[in-house]
């Protein structure tokens, strides 16, 4: 599948009907991405750890916390990074983020698509935070890592797929993260890439295909998919 990235409207670019949503929940759904950086530098200051750099940050935002942790302590630190985790979750829970999708929204997406959720985050994080907005109903399937390999490793999307008995090209990811799109491409997948996370339209500059879209965040998606639905 070869996507081009012009300015033509997407449904002259994209011919499969989207039946399904599979969407990143970091910077995605909830804008809790400068946060949980914001709580990883502060966890270092604390522990006199080197501050990561900003390129390093930009990665980290669309990493687990295991994979996260590799890029600030040596692997063999085992009690740094047991007091790293400790003082990250103390400090995350003390945090007020909010949705970035508007209830409308999300009630579409379910309404209208098969409305699926990977993520690099671990399945009780997910649940804790489902339960919080009360969402526990919204997502037909969920995949963290918990279960598969981190993105950007494709199996989450590939399995999702598979579950819903939906070919590849009519599954749309909806994310913020380079990881998310090499996910896609990966999956052979489309791909709508919003702008509400830690990365700017620049840093997708180099992978290819290039995503359907960019959006300014997910509740441009609908009109999307009616565009190319129709």
């Amino acid at each position: 599948m070869t996507i081009e990235h012009n300015d033509k409207p997407a449904s002259n670019r994209y011919t499969h009907d989207i039946k399904a949503v599979i969407t990143d929940w970091c910077g995605t759904i909830e804008g809790n991405v400068k946060s949980r950086l914001d709580s990883i530098l502060s966890t270092c200051q604390s522990l006199n750890l080197p501050i990561p750099a900003q390129s390093t940050l930009k990665d980290i935002s669309g990493m687990s916390l295991s994979e996260s942790l590799s890029c600030i302590l040596p692997s063999n630190e085992t009690a740094l990074r047991k007091q790293f985790i400790a003082y990250h979750h103390h400090l995350q829970k003390t945090q007020k983020n909010k949705l970035i999708a508007s209830m409308e929204t999300l009630s579409w997406l379910k309404q209208h698509t098969r409305f699926c959720l990977f993520t690099n985050g671990s399945t009780p994080y997910v649940a804790n935070k489902l339960k919080h907005y009360q969402l526990q109903s919204l997502f037909e399937i969920i995949a963290t890592s918990d279960d598969y390999p981190d993105k950007p490793a494709p199996d989450m999307l590939i399995d999702i797929s598979n579950q819903l008995e939906i070919p590849p090209s009519s599954c749309l990811v909806v994310g913020d993260h380079l990881f998310d799109l090499m996910a896609a491409n990966s999956a052979k997948m489309p791909c709508a890439i919003v702008q509400s996370g830690a990365l700017d339209k620049e840093n997708f500059s180099t992978l290819f295909p290039q995503p359907l879209q960019f959006c300014q965040d997910i509740n441009d998606i609908p009109k999307l998919i009616q565009s190319i639905n129709h």
